[in-house]
């Protein structure tokens, strides 16, 4: 009996883990368009190269703000020239492309594919190159070189726990030792203040009624997702009300 209940529990896993899978991946076929809005991918590649640029232009803009995307931007530009980054789950990148800007050899990773032929567009348009990979597994990679540098900016957030575990202990090993991993994440304290009862909720309430989980995250839990073999260097809450988003800085010690 103990069996077949542990059985029957892993068939009930694999088959949510499979449903969770095709639900983000349905979700994230719309990339962020503004601080608040949402597109779809394939409508946006529908517009014209001027079009396509001057929206990406509104997205950057109205993040690339001190209480947002300016600080860390500022804290990174120099410390991914001329390194190999990963910007992993790039939507419609703004933090990538700057960071191609100030010199980094950029790959863009993500879950559909659509988004990465968009940013493909916009990164032709600005006259750079860059590297693309579809993510077609969540738990292996393919690369075919070790990254200097992991920027994981709103996306590992987006699945449950144990399956955002198995995504890191799959892509740290892509990662060079001494090599930092960068997290943007949801707080606790906003799970919290938004009386959350789950993930799916919380999801809800961050990024719109098809986003079918956000998961919180805080300086205990984030050293439990990555493990041993890394070491938490920064942490910070940050946004407009304080408690927003937050950041965490790992380096992989071996």
């Amino acid at each position: 009996m103990n069996l077949f209940r542990r059985f029957s529990g892993r068939i009930r896993s694999v088959f949510s883990e499979k449903n969770m899978e095709k639900a983000i991946r349905d979700k994230w076929r719309e990339v962020p368009a503004t601080d608040r809005e949402r597109a779809f991918s394939s409508e946006l590649l529908k517009l014209t190269d001027d079009e396509l640029l001057k929206c990406w232009h509104e997205h950057d803009k109205s993040t690339d703000v001190p209480e947002i995307r300016g600080w860390y931007r500022e804290k990174y530009r120099n410390l991914v020239k001329e390194k190999d980054v990963l910007d992993f789950g790039c939507g419609f990148s703004v933090d990538g492309i700057f960071f191609l800007k100030s010199g980094a050899n950029v790959t863009f990773a993500d879950i559909i594919e659509d988004n990465l032929t968009l940013v493909k567009r916009i990164v032709d348009i600005h006259g750079f190159k860059a590297n693309y990979y579809f993510i077609d597994n969540l738990y292996r990679f393919n690369f075919t070189r070790p990254f200097d540098h992991i920027f994981a900016i709103g996306s590992l957030i987006h699945v449950p726990f144990e399956m955002a575990k198995r995504e890191v202990s799959s892509l740290q090993n892509h990662l060079k030792v001494g090599g930092r991993f960068m997290f943007f994440g949801y707080p606790h304290e906003r799970y919290v203040s938004l009386n959350a009862k789950d993930g799916a909720e919380f999801g809800k309430m961050t990024d719109g009624e098809r986003t079918p989980w956000a998961e919180w995250y805080d300086s205990t839990k984030i050293c439990e997702l990555f493990g041993s073999a890394f070491e938490l260097e920064f942490s910070k809450n940050f946004g407009p009300t304080g408690i927003d988003f937050n950041w965490f800085e790992l380096t992989k010690m071996r």
